[in-house]
C-alpha cells in the first residue's frame, strides 16, 4: 500500500500511471489529483478520496480496475474522462456538493446504478455513454442541462425529469431501448435533434406548449401537437407513437 502522509496537497500528472499499485491511502491535505495520475493501474481496486479534495482532473483513474470509489463532498467537478472505461466500477453514490459531471467522466464504465445529488447542475457530453449495464439513475431537481450523448446506449428504463431541466442535448438518450415513456417538464426549453432516437419511446407527455426548439436551427414560435408529430423521428423510431399534451396552453 502506498501511503501519502503529511502536507502533500497534489499529485502530479501521471504520478502512478501504469503502475502495479493495489491500494493507496491519501493525505488528508490532498487538494488536487492531476491528469492521468492513476491511468491504467490494473491492480488498483478501491479508492477513498479525502474530504478537502477539490480537483479531479482528466483521466485520473481511466482504464484502471477501480471497483469502489468514495467521492468527497468538497469535490465540485468530476473531471473529464476521470473514470473512463473503469469496467469494474458498478455503483457510485455522488455526494451533495458535486455540481458537474464533465465530459466522458464514466464513458464505457461498468456502472449499473448511479445516485446523483441535488447539487448537480449539468451532466456532460457522453458522461455515461456506453454504460450498457446502467439501468438505474436519478435526475435530481437542480439539473439544468443534459448534454449530447450523455446516456447514449445505456439500459435505463425509468427516467423522471425534474422541473429544473432546461435542455436535453443531441442524442442524449439515443439507443435507450428500455425507455418507453417520458414526461417533459414545463421548464424544458430545448430538445435537440435525435435526443431519443432509436429509443423504445411509445408515449411522450409535454407539460408546456411554447418556447421550444425541436431541432438545431428551428425555433417555432408555438409548439403544437402537429409540430411534435411531424418531428417525431427525432424522438423515436418506433412505429407506434402516442403524444399527449396536458396543462395550460
Amino acid at each position: 500500500m502506498a501511503i501519502l502522509y503529511g502536507v502533500l496537497t497534489g499529485l502530479n500528472k501521471g504520478a502512478f500511471a501504469y503502475s502495479s499499485i493495489q491500494n493507496i491511502k491519501f493525505s488528508e491535505n490532498l487538494k488536487t489529483i492531476e491528469e492521468y495520475a492513476f491511468y491504467e493501474c490494473e491492480n488498483l481496486s478501491q479508492i477513498n478520496l479525502p474530504e478537502g479534495l477539490t480537483t479531479l482532473n482528466e483521466s485520473a483513474f481511466a482504464f484502471s480496475s477501480v471497483s469502489e470509489v468514495q467521492i468527497p463532498s468538497t469535490l465540485e467537478v468530476i473531471g473529464k474522462s476521470a473514470f473512463h472505461s473503469c469496467k469494474n466500477l458498478t455503483y457510485i453514490n455522488i455526494p451533495y456538493g458535486v455540481k458537474s459531471i464533465d465530459n466522458n467522466a464514466f464513458y464505457y464504465s461498468g456502472l449499473k446504478e448511479v445516485v446523483l445529488p441535488e447539487s448537480i447542475v449539468d451532466i456532460g457530453t457522453s458522461a455515461f455513454q456506453g454504460c450498457s449495464d446502467l439501468t438505474k439513475i436519478n435526475i435530481p431537481y437542480g439539473v439544468e442541462i443534459i448534454y449530447s450523448r450523455a446516456f447514449l446506449g445505456t439500459s435505463i428504463s425509468d427516467i423522471v425529469f425534474p422541473e429544473s431541466l432546461l435542455k436535453i442535448g443531441e442524442s442524449a438518450f439515443q439507443g435507450c431501448k428500455n425507455i418507453t415513456s417520458v414526461v417533459f417538464p414545463a421548464s424544458l426549453t430545448h430538445l435537440y435533434s435525435s435526443a431519443f432516437k432509436e429509443s423504445g419511446i411509445k408515449e411522450a407527455v409535454f407539460l408546456k406548449k411554447t418556447n421550444w426548439e425541436l431541432v438545431d436551427g428551428i425555433q417555432p414560435s408555438e409548439f403544437s401537437v402537429d409540430d411534435a408529430v411531424r418531428n417525431a423521428e427525432f424522438l423515436t423510431t418506433q412505429d407506434y407513437f402516442v403524444l399527449r399534451q396536458i396543462g395550460t396552453i
